[in-house]
């Protein structure tokens, strides 16, 4: 999936890994699937190097995630962010109650 995101937005591999601050054996690494995903923080550069849009964003996280069996990168910044937490635990409640 990582390779056609970097075909599709026409970054070079070495270009890529210059913008995400990655070595070039770790890149082809994560590529060949020699290594799990990157952690979140390398996800995220990642996503930002390439600059992916939203749908491309939560596929390339969801799929790090499963792999890495975690919680998808922008998720834990959602839940990160107090301001959602009431939100979230409301949704939760309503959810709980409707069971």
């Amino acid at each position: 999936m990582l390779s056609d995101f970097i075909e599709k937005n026409g970054v070079s591999k070495v270009e890529l890994c210059r913008r995400a601050k990655i070595s070039r054996p770790y890149l082809y690494s994560i590529l060949s699937g020699d290594v799990k995903p990157p952690t979140r923080d390398i996800q995220l550069r990642i996503a930002d190097s390439l600059a992916l849009d939203d749908r491309d964003r939560y596929r390339l996280f969801d799929s790090a995630a499963l792999e890495r069996d975690e919680i998808p990168a922008d998720v834990v910044d959602y839940l990160r962010d107090s301001k959602n937490r009431s939100e979230i635990r409301k949704l939760m409640c309503e959810r709980k109650g409707s069971e």
